[in-house]
């Protein structure tokens, strides 16, 4: 039997009891004698005060190490309960539990215990949901006060440039060699190193919103603040906002895209079929403009310049890589 139906129990008994006894007037408050906040039924009450996410940089960016904090007052006597501090994702339509932490404390009366946890931030929307007395053991004067919840956006995008005829340092580390050096037009796809290779002459256009907001949920980030198809449809009329055509390998392809100082970011993939159905790789294209100015680059110039969703390097695995090909 749980201890909150135990203490209904005693407390039903004391109230019984009560109805035929007669008060001392020693007990009573107001005679000088100190009384209780409260007696043993049914007089608990745990609060949960607030949730704080610390980080040792301002904003919140993939990888850090977040520091989430949740503190409960026990409003009364000593008490033994059970907190929880829950990671919730938004995927567009409700919250998804994507983690717990479970805490057992022994509350001494009239305190205000911290539990804290190190949670390493993954891009999306998340809240932090603390509650004391999650399986609601104990009686409480109030059941409404026993959660609090903090929110955070960890933004999806990241920013890659660099040059077309050296070595850059991408995903988890790792260098890759371009296709030609020197001088020269053409294109630069991204796309996760799990694939292996793509064929750039079954490159097609993601033509649709529908078919970009396929690309979402393949990645998970239909419920990200700046999801993809936040980024190619900003004014969300249901068509994305602009157009740009790539040459790919000789070819035309006329796709969607946003820009990063002067750079189109195109959305791509490959595969067979008129339209992306959530199968095949998904592609982001960008042209090579030879040392133009980019506030990235200590140097003042780049030859490319993209933003990409960093759960791309891990569509087709856990390997957190982003491979880059250049293209004529």
């Amino acid at each position: 039997m749980r201890w909150g139906a135990i203490i209904a129990i005693v407390c039903f008994l004391q109230m019984l009891l009560g109805a035929f006894s007669t008060p001392n007037p020693e007990s009573q408050e107001g005679n000088g004698q100190e009384t209780p906040d409260v007696d043993a039924c049914g007089g608990q009450n745990l609060v949960a005060i607030n949730v704080e996410i610390n980080t040792a940089a301002g904003a919140v960016k993939e990888g850090d190490a977040v520091l989430v904090k949740g503190t409960v007052w026990n409003q009364h006597t000593q008490v033994e309960a059970n907190v929880a501090i829950l990671v919730q994702k938004w995927n567009g339509t409700s919250w998804i539990t994507v983690d717990s932490n479970r805490f057992q404390h022994e509350f001494t009366a009239d305190e205000n215990a911290t539990f804290t946890f190190l949670w390493r931030a993954e891009p999306g929307r998340y809240r932090f949901v603390l509650t004391a007395d999650p399986d609601n053991v104990i009686g409480e004067e109030d059941e409404s006060d026993n959660s609090a919840w903090a929110e955070v956006n960890v933004p999806t995008w990241a920013t890659i440039y660099g040059e077309v005829n050296g070595m850059d340092v991408l995903g988890a580390g790792a260098y890759y060699f371009y296709t030609w050096s020197g001088p020269g037009n053409g294109v630069v796809i991204f796309y996760d190193a799990d694939v292996g290779d793509v064929n750039a002459d079954r490159l097609k256009a993601m033509a649709t919103t529908a078919e970009i907001e396929r690309a979402d949920g393949v990645l998970g980030t239909e419920g990200n603040p700046d999801c993809i198809l936040c980024r190619y449809d900003a004014d969300d009329d249901g068509e994305p906002d602009s157009w740009y055509a790539f040459n790919i390998a000789g070819r035309e392809v006329n796709a969607p895209v946003f820009y990063v100082e002067g750079w189109p970011v195109g959305v791509v993939w490959e595969g067979d079929g008129q339209e992306f159905t959530g199968e095949g790789a998904i592609v982001f294209v960008t042209e090579v403009y030879e040392d133009r100015a980019c506030s990235y680059s200590d140097t003042g110039t780049c030859d490319y310049v993209v933003e990409l969703p960093s759960p791309l390097k891990e569509q087709y695995g856990g390997g957190n890589e982003i491979r880059i090909k250049a293209v004529r």
